[in-house]
């Protein structure tokens, strides 16, 4: 339609914005065709099919473009709960699935599917990683893009596209003896089954309740890896790989661009931000009280795909050391004091602050991580 006829033609507001280019998700908003508790199809009726779709905790979101900006409608159990008008696009999401070889961010999958139901459609994963009972089937593409499925008690309960980074490209692709994301454990096992095929551990912690067990693995294109397992009451709740060579790498050059500061001090992480825009519809207190009316996640079934309730997830085993080196006056001058608060690393103070006679400092402390 040209811009003359769309100026001419007499219409009510809402059509005519739309024939003029309004995306037809606003038109259907404004006119209140998309209404709390209309199930996904007829949502799309009247919207059109989204541009991605997102899910977590079982909250499925319809993503929509709208300038620089998005138009999301979120469901749980394919009803609206939730829409917003003005909200932030998921670009990440949008670069990671024209990437992928199998996009799930395309509406093929839903949440509520089975096991079997999902893997007739993606096909084998590329491994699995597992958090706090929920586990995560991963399906790589060229070290570009980590397409991701979350089941929980064997139903699929959030899905999205990632971009890949340097910790996350390899993982769970290469089958080596001690992986634990191959598919060999499975969330709901017994720590007996799981040493079965594994052996037994290398090295063991525990922390609120959560006892880890962490399988070494040889060197992989100069790469040193390792798994964990986390057990609660003996059954399993978790199992990932972490890159431990390209993560003392990463740790040595942020050390080297910045001074050590306070946790509370340090700004989001690239995670965490990047969280906050794929996931940004779960702080909607709409879906927010829709989800605290669910029932509780059921009990875990042993030999896979089961869930046990547990905390919120806990992280892999850190050591924390610390030192500090004191004020020091000298006369009118003083030398300054240091700290150190390293993870995983060990704290270095050099308390060599010296005031010569003349009264002023001839060389500072020291203060670092190793």
């Amino acid at each position: 339609m040209s811009s003359r006829s769309c100026a001419t033609i007499l219409l009510p507001l809402v059509a005519l914005l739309s024939a003029c280019g309004t995306p037809a998700v606003l038109a259907a908003l404004r006119e209140e065709r998309v209404k709390l508790g209309q199930g996904s199809a007829e949502v799309l009726q009247h919207t059109g099919p989204a541009e991605l779709w997102i899910a977590k905790q079982r909250v499925e979101t319809l993503y929509y473009k709208n300038g620089a900006g998005a138009v999301y409608i979120s469901l749980l159990d394919d009803k609206v709960i939730a829409y917003d008008d003005r909200a932030e696009w998921p670009a990440p999401a949008e670069r990671a699935a024209k990437e992928a070889d199998k996009p799930v961010s395309k509406g093929r999958i839903r949440v509520g599917m089975s096991e079997p139901e999902l893997l007739a459609v993606m096909g084998k994963p590329s491994g699995m990683t597992a958090e706090n009972g929920i586990e995560t089937f991963h399906w790589t593409s060229d070290d570009e893009s980590d397409s991701q499925v979350e089941l929980q008690a064997g139903k699929v309960v959030g899905y999205v596209d990632m971009e890949t980074t340097k910790f996350s490209q390899n993982i769970p692709r290469h089958d080596r003896k001690n992986a634990t994301t191959t598919g060999k454990v499975r969330v709901g096992m017994e720590k007996g089954a799981v040493q079965g095929a594994l052996g037994k551990p290398d090295g063991v912690s525990a922390k609120d309740g959560i006892v880890t067990h962490r399988y070494d693995a040889s060197a992989f294109f100069g790469n040193d890896l390792v798994y964990y397992v986390q057990y609660r009451d003996d059954r399993v709740v978790g199992f990932s790989q972490e890159n431990v060579t390209l993560a003392k790498k990463e740790r040595k050059e942020r050390e080297a661009k910045e001074k050590e500061q306070q946790a509370a001090q340090a700004g989001p992480s690239a995670g965490s931000q990047v969280a906050r825009v794929l996931f940004g519809f779960l702080l909607n207190t709409a879906v927010q009280a829709a989800l605290a009316k669910q029932p509780a996640a059921p009990p875990p079934r042993a030999g896979g795909g089961g869930v046990r309730p547990g905390p919120e997830p806990v992280p892999m085993p850190m050591k924390t050391d610390t030192c500090s080196c004191p004020e020091l006056p000298c006369g009118v001058a003083k030398i300054q004091p240091c700290s150190a608060r390293c993870v995983n690393t060990r704290a270095v103070c050099s308390c060599g602050g010296q005031c010569p006679a003349e009264g002023r400092p001839s060389r500072a402390h020291s203060c670092s991580c190793r």
